[in-house]
C-alpha cells in the first residue's frame, strides 16, 4: 500500500509538471499567436499605405500631364526629386497604355539644367528606390514609403 502511493505521488508530480510544461507552451504559443497577428496586421497597413500612395501618384500624374506645362513645371520645382521621379514615371506608363507619346521629357527640358541633371541621375539610377525615404513627400502622413 505504501508504495502503491508512493507511485501514486509520483504520478501526481509528473502530471502537475507537465500540467506546468503545457501551461508554459500554451503562453508561449499565445505569445507567438499575437506577434504573427501583429506583423500581419502591419503588413496589411504597409500594403493600404502603399496602394493609397499608388492611388495618389496616379491622380497627381493624370493631373501634371494635363496641365500647361509652365504651370506644371513650376509646381514640380518644389517637389522633390523622387516624387516628380515616381509621377513621371506613372506619366510614362499611363501614356504607353492608352497609346501617346509622354510629355516628361519636355517637362523635363523645363526645369534648371542643374536640378534636371540630378533629377535624371536619379531617375536613371534603378536602385534609387532603395534610399531611405524614397517617396514620402506625398504622404506625409505616413511614416515609411
Amino acid at each position: 500500500m505504501i508504495a502503491d502511493r508512493e507511485e501514486l505521488e509520483l504520478m501526481k508530480r509528473e502530471l502537475e509538471e507537465k500540467s506546468q510544461s503545457l501551461s508554459s507552451d500554451k503562453e508561449r504559443l499565445e505569445e507567438l499567436k499575437e506577434g504573427i497577428q501583429k506583423k500581419e496586421k502591419e503588413m496589411a497597413d504597409k500594403l493600404k499605405r502603399q496602394n493609397q500612395r499608388s492611388e495618389k501618384v496616379k491622380v497627381l500624374a493624370n493631373k501634371v500631364a494635363n496641365m500647361p506645362p509652365e504651370s506644371a513645371r513650376d509646381m514640380l520645382l518644389n517637389w522633390p526629386d523622387y516624387d516628380i521621379i515616381e509621377v513621371f514615371e506613372q506619366m510614362d506608363k499611363d501614356a504607353e497604355e492608352e497609346g501617346r507619346q509622354t510629355i516628361t521629357t519636355y517637362l523635363l527640358t523645363l526645369f534648371p539644367a542643374e536640378r534636371r541633371s540630378v533629377i535624371s541621375n536619379k531617375w536613371l539610377d534603378s536602385s534609387s528606390r532603395n534610399v531611405p525615404g524614397y517617396g514620402k513627400a506625398i504622404d506625409d502622413e505616413d511614416s515609411e514609403p
